[in-house]
């Protein structure tokens, strides 16, 4: 499912990225990629910004200063939702975490261009325990799904 940003959305998920990069000046991120920490956290909004405009919800404008490490990106009434968002890559696609505490749900998203973010999928806490494996990508074991593994869009309103 695509989801189209306008220069109004671009631009907030820059400054949100800024401000996230200002606040946590000095505190490095436990990320696995080769992106700069603003770059980290520009493609991080985008895809919250994008799940939270499909889904009808609020962004969390907080600031954590444990890092990304937060379980929770947006609420929906008491379902806590973790996006885990991603620039394009060569298949498969993994979704990972570090720990087996996790959100209710994961929505799984890639970054195509700052004004497209394709989300892949959704899987539930109890789905993603069951079907993970343990990986290891090079920077110490995760437990992962791949994305045919994930629900589609399309699918999120019909579960409760």
């Amino acid at each position: 499912m695509l989801v189209n940003l306008g220069v109004t959305a671009i631009q907030y998920c820059a400054l949100m990225a800024e401000r996230r990069n200002i606040i946590k000046a000095g505190v490095r991120s436990n990320k696995c990629s080769k992106l700069t920490e603003w770059e980290s956290h520009y493609v991080g909004i985008l895809g919250e910004y994008a799940v939270a405009k499909q889904l009808g919800l609020r962004i969390d404008e907080s600031v954590s200063m444990r890092g990304d490490g937060k379980i929770v990106d947006l609420l929906d009434g008491s379902l806590q939702i973790q996006v885990k968002t991603r620039l394009p890559q060569n298949p498969p696609l993994y979704l990972f975490y570090e720990s087996k505490n996790i959100a209710d749900r994961t929505i799984c998203a890639v970054v195509r261009t700052p004004a497209t973010v394709e989300l892949m999928g959704w899987i539930t806490r109890e789905d993603f325990l069951a079907k993970c494996q343990e990986k290891d990508f090079g920077y110490g074991p995760r437990y992962a799904v791949t994305s045919d593994q994930l629900e589609s869009m399309e699918s999120w309103a019909n579960v409760g």
